[in-house]
């Protein structure tokens, strides 16, 4: 079953916190939900936010935008970012860059996870 949804509209996050200092295993913060979206903050402060997200299969995160500039970074999976119109195949090691205010969806064809990171 295909599972769509809008930005913002995701099923919550991981009770899972990485340590305020220090290193973790951020492959271990990785876990599907069975559909949609699964979000956990990994680092947040004034100027930044750093995001994990981990897509269920056969889900869709509708257009929409960021009012900051930001990167992606694909940890794992298969799916398509299509940025301003554009598609951009979205598998392991893929580094997406986005200006603020671009219009941006997405498409998990598998379970795909990935960092955001966004910039003031």
């Amino acid at each position: 079953m295909k599972k769509n949804l809008s930005a913002g509209n995701f099923l919550g996050c991981s009770k899972e916190k990485p340590p305020k200092e220090g290193s973790f295993q951020l492959l271990n913060m990785i876990e599907y939900p069975k559909e949609g979206v699964l979000s956990k903050d990994i680092f947040k402060n004034k100027k930044s936010n750093v995001t994990l997200f981990c897509m269920a299969k056969d889900t869709d995160i509708s257009e929409h935008t960021s009012t900051r500039e930001g990167f992606v970074y694909v940890i794992e999976g298969k799916g398509i970012f299509n940025l301003k119109g554009k598609p951009i195949e979205m598998k392991e090691g893929v580094f997406i860059s986005m200006e603020e205010n671009a219009i941006h969806s997405l498409k998990a064809e598998e379970n795909t996870s990935f960092l955001l990171f966004l910039f003031s």
